[in-house]
C-alpha cells in the first residue's frame, strides 16, 4: 500500500508539473508601453500555434483559450519557423501604461495573407486583412511595410490588449516585428525609403547605360547583364514591399501575381550572362554544361510555379519555393566556381566577374546572418543585400567597358596586323612581277631575237627554216603569256576597270589584224569592282580564248562583246557572225576545255552554243559579293 501510495504521489506530482509548463506555456509574457519608450523589438514576448488543416478561427481561439496551446518564442533572434503550408497564429499582449500613437509593424511585405485581430478578453475590438494577395485590404498607415494601429492618446491609461495574427506564407515564415510610436516608424523608415531609392536609381542608370552602349556595339552580353540587373533591381524592390505597393496593387486584378518569376528571370539571365560574358563555351566547355543544366532546372521550376499559381495548387507552392532557393544558391555557387577556375587560368574578364559576384554573395550572407541573429542590427547589415548589388551592378559594368577596352585592342591589333599582311603581299606580287620581267622576259627576249637571226641565216634549209619558225612562234608566245601573267600579278590590275582596258587592247591587237570588226559594251556601274587575283587571271583567260578562237576559226567579220551584271552574278557574251560549227560533230580542244576548267574554279556557268551559218554564242557567269 505505502508503494503504491508513493507511485501516486509521484503520478500526481508528474500530472500537475506538466500542467505547470501548459500553464506557462499558455501565459504571454505582456509587452508594457510607458512614455520612456519609442519602440520595442518583439521576440520573447511572442508565442506561435501551428494550424496544419487551416481550420481554426478567431472565435475558436476566444472562446475556447485553454483548448489550444501557444508556444512561446525563446530567444533573441527573429521570429523565423522556416517554410510551411500551415497556418501560424501568433500572439502577443501589450499593457499601455502611455498616452502615445503606438502600432505594431511587421516588416516582411512578402507575407501571402495576414490577418490582424485586436481583442480585450473575449471580444474583437478591430481586425484587419492585409498581405501579397490582398492588394485592395484596407491599410491603417500607408506603408511599404504592414503597419497595424494599436493605441491612439484618446486611449485611457493602462489599457491592455491581446493581439492575434493569422500568417500564411509558402515562402519562409519570419517575422521581424516591432511595436513602436508612429513618429518612431517615420523617422526609421524615411532613411531606409531614401537608401533604397539610391539604391533603384543605380540600377536604372546601369540599364539605361548599357542599352545604350548595346545600341552602339550590338552585344547580346550587354542585353543579359541589362536583363539580369533589371530583374535583381525588381527583386530587391519586391522585398521591400514597393513592388507591391506601386504595381501589383493596381495590376492585381488584370494579372495574377507571379511572385517567383523576377527570381527566376534573374537567375535565367544572370546564367546567360555568365555564359557570354565568360565564354564558357570555349573557355570551360565541361563545366559549361553545368551551366545548361542549371538552366534547364530553372526553367522547369519557373514552369512548375506556373502551374501550382494557375489551378492553386497552395500545398505544393511551399515545394516550388524550396526549388527555387535550392536553384538559385547552386547556381550562385556554381557560377562563383566557374569563374575562380577561369581566374586561375589568366581570364582578365573573370576577376572583374568573380570580384563583383563575391561582393553580391557577401553582402547577401551579412543580410541573412542579421535577420538570424548573429550579427549586430544597423544600417548596414539591414541593407547589406543592396550594397552588394548596387556594387555587383557598377563592378560588372565596368568589366563590360573593360571587354570593350579589350575587344577595341584586339581588333586595332588585328587591322594593323592585316594591313602589315596586306603590304607585304603587295610588296611580294610587285617583287615577282619585276622578277618575271627582268629576269625571264630577258630571256624569251634574247631567244625570240636568236631564233630570228638563226632563221635568217638558214634560208637555203627550207627544213631548218620550219624549226626555226615554231621556235620563234613559242618564244612569242611564251613572252605574250609572261606578259599577261605579269600583269595579273600587279595589285593595280585587280579591278574590272583595269580588266576592261587589257580586253579592248587585246581584241584591238587580235582582230584588227583579221579586219574584224568589234564592239565592247561595259556597265559602267561595274568598273570600280575588284576581282581577287586568280579570278580576274581566270575571266581575261576565258576572254582571250574566246577572241583568239574567233580570230582564227569563225571568219566573222562582226564580233559583239558584252559585260554586265545580273542577279549578283558578272555576265561576260562574246557573239560573232561567223560560219559556226555543228557543237555534235566537233570535237573539243584544249582551247574549250581549259575555258571549261576555269569556268569552274571561277565557280561559274559557261554556255556556249553555235549553228552552221548562224555564228556563235559563248556566255560566261560568274558569282560575285561586291
Amino acid at each position: 500500500m505505502r508503494s503504491i501510495f508513493t507511485f501516486s504521489k509521484l503520478i500526481i506530482f508528474w500530472i500537475i508539473y506538466i500542467g505547470h509548463i501548459d500553464l506557462l506555456k499558455a501565459t504571454d509574457v505582456p509587452i508594457v508601453l510607458t512614455n520612456t519608450k519609442e519602440s520595442v523589438r518583439i521576440y520573447k514576448n511572442l508565442s506561435y500555434l501551428e494550424d496544419v488543416n487551416h481550420v481554426f478561427t478567431i472565435d475558436s481561439l476566444l472562446q475556447s483559450p485553454h483548448s489550444f496551446s501557444f508556444t512561446p518564442f525563446t530567444t533573441d533572434r527573429l521570429p523565423d519557423l522556416g517554410s510551411t503550408a500551415s497556418a501560424i497564429w501568433l500572439r502577443l499582449t501589450v499593457v499601455n501604461q502611455s498616452n502615445k500613437d503606438w502600432a505594431l509593424e511587421i516588416s516582411n511585405p512578402l507575407l501571402e495573407e495576414v490577418n490582424f485581430y485586436k481583442t480585450s478578453g473575449a471580444t474583437i475590438i478591430n481586425e484587419r486583412q492585409a498581405g501579397f494577395f490582398y492588394p485592395d485590404a484596407k491599410q491603417d498607415i500607408k506603408s511599404n511595410f504592414y503597419i497595424f494601429s494599436l493605441f491612439s492618446p484618446e486611449y485611457a491609461s493602462k489599457d491592455t490588449i491581446t493581439c492575434y495574427l493569422r500568417i500564411v506564407n509558402s515562402m519562409p515564415m519570419q517575422f521581424p516585428m516591432q511595436i513602436a510610436t508612429i513618429r518612431t516608424l517615420y523617422e526609421e523608415n524615411h532613411p531606409i525609403d531614401v537608401a533604397n531609392g539610391v539604391y533603384l536609381g543605380i540600377i536604372l542608370v546601369m540599364v539605361l547605360y548599357n542599352l545604350f552602349i548595346y545600341a552602339s556595339v550590338r552585344d547580346k552580353t550587354y542585353l543579359f547583364y541589362v536583363g539580369y540587373v533589371l530583374c535583381s533591381g525588381v527583386v530587391i524592390a519586391d522585398f521591400q514591399g514597393y513592388v507591391f505597393n506601386l504595381v501589383w496593387k493596381h495590376t492585381f486584378k488584370l494579372f495574377p501575381v507571379f511572385d517567383y518569376v523576377p527570381v527566376m528571370l534573374a537567375n535565367i539571365l544572370g546564367l546567360l550572362f555568365a555564359w557570354n560574358f565568360l565564354a564558357t563555351p570555349s573557355n570551360t566547355p565541361k563545366m559549361h554544361k553545368g551551366i545548361q543544366i542549371l538552366l534547364i532546372g530553372t526553367v522547369c521550376v519557373l514552369i512548375m510555379g506556373f502551374g501550382i499559381t494557375i489551378f492553386r495548387l497552395s500545398f505544393y507552392k511551399v515545394w516550388c519555393e524550396l526549388a527555387i532557393q535550392v536553384v538559385v544558391f547552386c547556381s550562385s555557387v556554381y557560377m562563383l566556381g566557374v569563374g575562380a577556375l577561369l581566374v586561375s587560368r589568366n581570364k582578365r574578364p573573370a576577376v572583374f566577374y568573380v570580384l563583383a559576384w563575391t561582393v553580391f554573395l557577401v553582402g547577401t550572407i551579412i543580410f541573412i546572418l542579421q535577420i538570424d541573429g548573429f550579427i549586430p542590427n544597423n544600417f548596414f547589415t539591414e541593407h547589406a543585400i543592396q550594397i552588394g548589388s548596387a556594387v555587383e551592378t557598377i563592378l560588372l559594368s565596368l568589366a563590360l567597358a573593360d571587354r570593350i577596352n579589350t575587344y577595341k585592342k584586339e581588333r586595332e591589333d588585328a587591322q594593323l596586323q592585316y594591313i602589315k599582311q596586306l603590304q607585304e603581299n603587295e610588296h611580294v606580287r610587285n617583287r615577282i612581277a619585276r622578277d618575271l620581267h627582268d629576269d625571264i622576259g630577258s630571256t624569251l627576249s634574247s631567244i625570240a631575237i636568236l631564233s630570228q637571226v638563226a632563221r635568217q641565216r638558214s634560208l637555203k634549209s627550207e627544213y631548218s627554216g620550219d624549226i626555226l619558225e615554231k621556235m620563234s612562234n613559242s618564244a612569242q608566245k611564251m613572252m605574250d603569256s609572261l606578259h599577261d601573267i605579269v600583269w595579273t600579278t600587279q595589285p593595280a590590275n585587280d579591278s574590272l576597270n583595269s580588266i576592261t582596258i587589257r580586253m579592248r587592247e587585246f581584241a584591238g591587237e587580235v582582230l584588227e589584224a583579221k579586219n574584224i570588226l568589234y564592239e565592247i559594251r561595259v556597265d559602267e556601274i561595274l568598273l570600280p569592282l575588284k576581282l581577287p587575283t586568280k579570278r580576274h587571271y581566270d575571266f581575261y583567260m576565258i576572254f582571250k580564248e574566246s577572241i583568239n578562237n574567233a580570230a582564227k576559226y569563225s571568219e566573222a567579220t562582226h564580233i559583239l562583246v558584252n559585260l554586265d551584271k545580273v542577279d549578283g552574278h558578272l555576265r561576260l557574251q562574246i557573239q560573232d557572225n561567223g560560219k559556226g560549227f555543228d557543237i555534235d560533230q566537233i570535237k573539243p580542244g584544249n582551247g574549250l576545255k581549259n575555258m571549261q576548267k576555269r569556268a569552274f574554279q571561277l565557280e561559274g556557268n559557261l554556255y556556249l552554243s553555235s549553228n552552221l551559218g548562224k555564228g556563235t554564242f559563248i556566255e560566261i557567269s560568274i558569282p560575285i559579293t561586291q
